[in-house]
C-alpha cells in the first residue's frame, strides 16, 4: 500500500470529527483532517459557480428546513439568501484549501448538506476521488461508498447478480440494534395508547424522519409521512381482507409528532411496541426505503417498498409505483414468496463486501484495517 496517498477528511466538530482523527491516527496514510470553518481567511476572486449550481447546492437543505419548521412565515426568502451566500463561502473556502493540497482522496460524511454539496462540487471539477461515510446498512457497520450513500449507493441492483454470486460462507448473525427515543417525544412515546394490543393480521410500517434525506430526496411518489398516511388510508379501504390492519411506529427520532392522524382510520393504527416485535409478528414491513426493511429482510419477511433504494431489487421487494398497484400488492400478499436464497446472498454480499465490518461509533483495529483497504480500492480503482 502507498504510505505516500494524501487523504483528506472534512467534518463538522463533533463525533464524527473526532472519528476522522481516530482514522487518521490508526491507518498509514498521509492524512489531514479539517473541520468546516467558513470564515476563516480565504482568497477572494472570480469563482466558476453558476446559479444552477448554487441552487443544486442549497435545494436538500432550503427543504429539509422548510419541512422541519413549516409553520415560519415570510422568512424563507430570506434564509434562501443567506444560504446562497453561505454555499459560496464554502466553495471559496474549500477551493483555495485545494488549491494548496491536491489531495488522492476526500472524505466526507453524507454528501447532502451545504458544505458536502460544496466539497463534491469541487473534487467533481477538478477530477478527485470521493468516500462517503454514512451508518452502515447492516446493523454494527458503516457504509464507505465511492459513488455515494443510501440510493447514490454501489450496492449492485440487478436480481442476476446476485444469482451468480458465491458467498464465502460467513455466519449471519445480526442483533437487530432499537432506537431510543429523542428527548422531545420521550413522555408521548409512553402514552397508554401507543402500547393497546395488536390485531391478528397486519403489515407493518415503520415511519421515518420527516425531514430526512431518504423523504426529501429519495422518495418520488410519497414525500411525507402525512402523504403516506393518505396512502395506506387509500389502500386500507380498498383491500379485500377487512381483518387486515396497517400498524404505524412514528420514528423515535422525529420531533414531529403524528397526533392528528391516530383516529383517522380505525383499521390504521399506531403502536411503539419494539420494532423487531413489530417485524416479527407482521405479515409483511411496508415502507418508503427506512433501514428497517432491511430488518426485515434479515428477519425473513415480505417487504414493500414506496421509495428509492439499494434494496428495491426483483425478487427481494415489491415496489409498486401508484396506490392502485399497492392494494394489488397487498390483495396478493399471500400468493407472492419471499426469495430466501436471493435475500441471503444479498445479505452475504453486504456482509463479506460492501460494508465495513463494525459501527464507526465503536471501531477497533481490524475495522480501521478493513477501512485501508477500501480506501485503497477507491483510490486505486
Amino acid at each position: 500500500m502507498n504510505q505516500s496517498s494524501k487523504i483528506l477528511f472534512i467534518s463538522y466538530k463533533g463525533s464524527m470529527y473526532r472519528y476522522f482523527q481516530d482514522i487518521k491516527r490508526n491507518t498509514v496514510f498521509d492524512s489531514t483532517v479539517m473541520g468546516f470553518f467558513p470564515f476563516i481567511f480565504f482568497k477572494l476572486g472570480r469563482i466558476d459557480l453558476t446559479q444552477d449550481e448554487i441552487q443544486k447546492g442549497i435545494s436538500f437543505e432550503l427543504a429539509r428546513k422548510k419541512r422541519k419548521y413549516f409553520y415560519i412565515k415570510y422568512f424563507w426568502s430570506f434564509y434562501e439568501a443567506f444560504l446562497s451566500i453561505l454555499f459560496v463561502i464554502y466553495y471559496r473556502r474549500f477551493t483555495f484549501v485545494l488549491s494548496k493540497k491536491i489531495p488522492d482522496l476526500i472524505c466526507i460524511w453524507n454528501g447532502h448538506r451545504l458544505p458536502e454539496y460544496a466539497i463534491k462540487l469541487i473534487a467533481k471539477k477538478n477530477n478527485i476521488k470521493l468516500a462517503f461515510f454514512e451508518n452502515g446498512l447492516l446493523p454494527d457497520s458503516t457504509t464507505v461508498d465511492p459513488n455515494g450513500v443510501n440510493d447514490l449507493n454501489s450496492v449492485p441492483r440487478e436480481k442476476e447478480f446476485y444469482e451468480n454470486y458465491v458467498p464465502s460462507g460467513k455466519n449471519l448473525d445480526f442483533e437487530i440494534q432499537q432506537r431510543a427515543a429523542i428527548k422531545s417525544k420521550k413522555r408521548y412515546s409512553k402514552s397508554p395508547e401507543l402500547y393497546e394490543d395488536l390485531p391478528e393480521k397486519f403489515i407493518y410500517v415503520p415511519f421515518q424522519v420527516n425531514h430526512d434525506s431518504q423523504v426529501l430526496l429519495n422518495s418520488p411518489r410519497v414525500n411525507s409521512m402525512d402523504e403516506l398516511f393518505q396512502w395506506l388510508d387509500y389502500s386500507i379501504k380498498k383491500t379485500e381482507d377487512k381483518d387486515l390492519f396497517f400498524v404505524i411506529k412514528e420514528h423515535p427520532s422525529d420531533s414531529t409528532k403524528f397526533k392528528h392522524l391516530h383516529k383517522v382510520n380505525e383499521r390504521i393504527l399506531f403502536r411503539n411496541f419494539d420494532s423487531k416485535d413489530l417485524i416479527e409478528k407482521s405479515l409483511a414491513t411496508l415502507t418508503l426505503n427506512s433501514t428497517v426493511g432491511l430488518e426485515s429482510l434479515i428477519l425473513g419477511k415480505k417487504l414493500i417498498l414506496l421509495g428509492e433504494s439499494c434494496f428495491k431489487i426483483s425478487g427481494i421487494t415489491k415496489f409498486p409505483e401508484s396506490r392502485d398497484q399497492l392494494v394489488e400488492c397487498i390483495n396478493t400478499i399471500d400468493s407472492w414468496e419471499l426469495d430466501l436464497v436471493q435475500v441471503r446472498k444479498y445479505l452475504d454480499y453486504l456482509n463479506e463486501i460492501y460494508c465495513v465490518q463494525q459501527s464507526w461509533r465503536k471501531p477497533s483495529e481490524q475495522h480501521f484495517k478493513s477501512l485501508e483497504q477500501r480506501f485503497k480500492e477507491i483510490i486505486y480503482s
